[in-house]
C-alpha cells in the first residue's frame, strides 16, 4: 500500500497551470520531500512492489508501468520455482550418500492425504506456479475499502 499511496500523492501534487505561486511552492516541497522516500536500500523498491502485488486490493499494480508490472510477477514465479528447486537439491549433511529415510508427512497431508489425492497432470512445478500466478492476477481485486459487497449480519 506504500507505493500506490506515494504514487497517488505525487500525482496529486503535480504542478498545474491554475496553481498560485504559493501552491506551486508547497507542491514542489512535498514532491522533493516524498520522491526520495522508500528508495533505499536498492532492493526496497522490489520488496514494496512484491508486497503491493500480494495485497488483493492493489494486485493490479495500476501505479506501475507495464514492464515493471510484468517483471514483478515474473520475479515471483522465478523466485518460487528457484526456492523449491533449491530445497529439492540441498544435501542433508554427512549422511547425504545413504538412502534418505522415508519423508515424514505434513500435518495437512496426514489429515487429508487419503481424501484429496493429487493427480499427476504431467506439468512441471514451474508450469504449475506460472498458472497459479496468472490465476491470481486474473481474479477480481477486492475493493479498496475492504467491503465484499455481501450483506453482513451485525450483532
Amino acid at each position: 500500500m506504500i507505493l500506490p499511496l506515494k504514487t497517488r500523492i505525487l500525482q496529486s501534487v503535480a504542478p498545474s497551470e491554475e496553481d498560485s505561486s504559493i501552491t506551486r511552492a508547497v507542491k514542489a516541497a512535498i514532491r522533493e520531500g516524498l520522491n526520495p522516500r522508500y528508495t533505499d536500500p536498492p532492493n526496497l523498491q522490489e520488496y514494496l512492489h512484491r508486497s503491493t502485488a500480494l495485497d488483493p486490493r492493489f494486485k493490479s499494480l495500476s501505479h506501475l508501468d507495464h514492464a515493471l508490472h510484468q517483471m514483478t510477477y515474473s520475479d515471483f514465479t522465478t523466485d518460487i520455482v528457484g526456492t523449491e528447486e533449491g530445497q529439492a537439491t540441498e544435501p542433508t549433511g554427512a549422511d547425504s550418500e545413504a538412502s534418505p529415510p522415508p519423508q515424514k508427512k505434513s500435518a495437512m497431508e496426514e489429515l487429508f492425504g487419503e481424501i484429496f489425492v493429487n493427480k499427476d497432470t504431467g506439468k512441471t512445478f514451474a508450469n504449475t506456479i506460472e498458472e497459479e500466478v496468472e490465476s491470481y492476477k486474473a481474479a477480481s481485486s477486492i475493493p479498496v475499502d475492504g467491503s465484499t459487497g455481501m450483506v453482513q449480519n451485525k450483532v
